[in-house]
């Protein structure tokens, strides 16, 4: 309870009960909240029990000391988180802001690296199983390096995988504001054979006006979004697409071009976030009017 800045009771308890109360001292005056599955004490057995202290003895009682703060060590890869979410804080909520982080540092994706949800996974059906087979678009010459980095990096990452798919889509490459080449697929015959889903969108507007009145917002910024969503198996083979070099691949995860890529990532979203239905694809605003009930 330390790292929390709480004080738990030393209490006797029978280990056989299913429910234990204990009592939880803040001396501090900040609120503090405890979640659920927290580890909050260790059962210990003994040999012997003394007597019971007579309530009616005048008892020195022990003033509590000062709960430091839990100094945490936060690692490389969340500095820059922390540095750029102290900005307008005060010392105390900047130390607030530092313990949240170490304890939910598991949530922040490494260098390089890309969650993958258990929550769902993307399924193509088709109303014609006719593969579509379109040859490779010429590429540039100066655009090809490019393309061989992107395909390295995707194929490393475990997005992407060497297929013999009969399936063969298009690749078009796309100048982001940086200068810096994205590889894109040109899903759209295989969509043009795709079942419609219908599923609904958040509307922007009104998850607008939900931040009235806040003084606190929070976002959430998935790493590689649709990319942390798995495909099917049996669907893997109807992303394939062709590369300059000659060789096929195809996805692992949810590609961006997919018609009914959306409505998965949406259902997947309000299912992990069920505190909330203000997900918009990749973006979730969050809003507190305190900067405690933010954290």
């Amino acid at each position: 309870m330390e790292k929390f800045g709480l004080a738990i009771a030393r209490t006797l308890v029978d280990s056989n009960q299913s429910v234990i109360f204990t009592r939880v001292f803040n001396p501090g005056s900040s609120d503090v909240t405890i979640y659920q599955n927290t580890h909050m004490a260790l059962f210990t057995p003994i040999d012997k029990v003394g007597p019971v202290l007579d309530l009616n003895v005048d008892v020195p009682i022990c003033r509590v000391s000062e709960i430091s703060e839990d100094t945490c060590l936060l690692p490389e890869y969340l500095t820059d988180v922390y540095e750029r979410g102290c900005v307008g804080l005060t010392e105390e909520q900047q130390q607030k802001f530092k313990v949240f982080l170490c304890k939910m540092q598991e949530c922040f994706a490494k260098p390089g690296e890309v969650g993958r949800t258990n929550l769902g996974s993307h399924s193509i059906k088709l109303n014609d199983e006719k593969p579509v087979r379109e040859p490779p678009r010429r590429i540039p010459l100066y655009k090809r390096q490019a393309v061989e980095d992107e395909i390295n990096k995707l194929e490393a990452q475990g997005l992407i995988e060497k297929s013999i798919s009969p399936w063969s889509s298009q690749i078009v490459m796309v100048q982001k504001k940086d200068q810096s080449w994205r590889m894109c697929v040109d899903f759209r015959k295989l969509n043009e054979k795709t079942v419609k889903d219908a599923y609904p969108l958040t509307r922007i507007d009104e998850n607008l006006d939900t931040l009235s009145g806040a003084e606190w917002f929070t976002s959430l910024d998935l790493n590689m979004a649709y990319h942390q969503v798995p495909l099917e198996d049996g669907d893997k083979e109807k992303t394939a697409f062709a590369t300059p070099r000659g060789g096929l691949y195809q996805f692992v995860t949810m590609p961006f071009g997919l018609c009914n890529a959306a409505g998965t990532f949406e259902r997947i979203i309000e299912k992990a976030l069920k505190w909330t239905t203000m997900a918009y694809c990749r973006f979730v605003p969050r809003r507190h009017c305190s900067f405690w009930k933010n954290v």
